[in-house]
């Protein structure tokens, strides 16, 4: 941040009505409807500079926008801040760096890339860390040895699905939202996709740049 960004931040959080200001912003950059999922998005996301994150599963139909609140999210938050990943494997998270994923956001494309990693997530959320015991050969001796790595939190977390049916142990960890599938708002998503495409819209898009660019800076002054 420049100076100037910096100060322009900090009057943005001693606004009165900042809710209201969040939301707004959120409409200035052609964001439809949906406005409590995303808000309890961007509170999810920001949740990570707790001691105790919060955790976000958005369900909707294949194509119904789950993955544009979710990214929307995503552009509201500093890039240095979260990791967005298609797939995790079974023991991925594991061997991350010790101190790489705390206060991160790790948001997912789709629930069924993390089916093999439900346990470490499970206990990355409810513990804030990850412990594992591997068994390696001691270049001095020869010998086998065990070595311990510890991954440490805290995490936030958003995964999008078209799967209601998520399993149990996973479910009462997260927040759980479905987002409008009518055909109104369908409407009102197609006339703003149509005013991107024209002149006025396109010179709107640089604005809505500037939008995200103060947003990601408001998040880098809140401290853990």
């Amino acid at each position: 941040m420049t100076e100037r960004e910096r100060e322009e931040a900090l009057q943005y959080l001693k606004s009165g009505d900042l809710i209201g200001k969040i939301l707004e912003d959120a409409k200035a950059t052609a964001y439809v409807g949906e406005e409590q999922n995303l808000l309890l998005g961007y509170l999810v996301s920001l949740s990570r500079k707790l001691k105790q994150p919060l955790a976000l599963f958005i369900i909707s139909q294949s194509g119904a926008g789950k993955t544009e609140l979710q990214d929307r999210v995503l552009s509201f938050t500093p890039p240095e801040d979260y990791i967005k990943v298609t797939r995790l494997t079974d023991q991925s998270l594991f061997y991350q760096g010790r101190e790489s994923l705390v206060h991160k956001l790790i948001a997912v494309e789709e629930e069924e890339g993390v089916a093999g990693a439900g346990y470490s997530i499970r206990h990355l959320l409810s513990t804030n860390y990850l412990t594992s015991m591997t068994t390696i050969r001691d270049e001095a001796t020869g010998k086998l040895k065990a070595v311990s790595h510890k991954v440490e939190g805290p995490v936030s977390m958003m995964i999008t699905t078209t799967n209601p049916e998520i399993n149990y142990e996973t479910y009462n960890r997260f927040l759980i939202v479905t987002v409008d599938e009518s055909q109104e708002q369908t409407r009102k998503i197609l006339e703003v996709q149509r005013h991107l495409e024209t002149l006025e819209g396109a010179l709107e898009q640089r604005k809505h740049e500037k939008i995200r660019r103060l947003h990601q800076n408001i998040q880098r002054l809140i401290e853990p």
